[in-house]
């Protein structure tokens, strides 16, 4: 990772790294090095700090069912791919191409708590980094 081995190169005093951030859309900022990693390590900490929070929660619900007994997603490998299998109302695991999974759930909310949702994570979170728009 390129962090790493700047900070490789930092730890060795060999250099003295500035990295290139977008500030906005047409500006850029210089932060150092160690200013970076640091907002890097934060990050990660955020981020492991809430998936172990989030597994917590999936152990403790797995507990409370019989797991053996629920039944599997249909797998549907990308040549096998039918454009159909959109429709029908089925949930399904489909295989795409570059180690990629889609997990396919029509029915996972109505329309009116869907509309919601999305408004409200429009609306409430910030991306930092791109993200797709399908036509529907």
């Amino acid at each position: 990772h390129r962090l790493q081995i700047c900070s490789d190169l930092v730890f060795k005093g060999t250099k003295n790294i500035v990295h290139l951030l977008w500030k906005d859309h047409d500006q850029v900022k210089e932060l150092l090095h160690e200013e970076v990693a640091t907002q890097a390590a934060d990050v990660l900490r955020f981020f492991e700090a809430h998936h172990t929070k989030a597994e917590a929660a999936r152990v403790e619900r797995l507990g409370a069912c019989d797991c053996d007994h629920m039944p599997l997603l249909e797998t549907v490998p990308w040549d096998q791919f039918d454009v159909s299998l959109l429709n029908d109302g089925e949930a399904r695991r489909f295989l795409l191409p570059f180690d990629t999974e889609l997990l396919w759930f029509p029915a996972w909310l109505g329309k009116a708590e869907a509309d919601a949702l999305e408004k409200r994570v429009r609306e409430s979170i910030t991306f930092y980094h791109p993200t797709y728009v399908f036509q529907e």
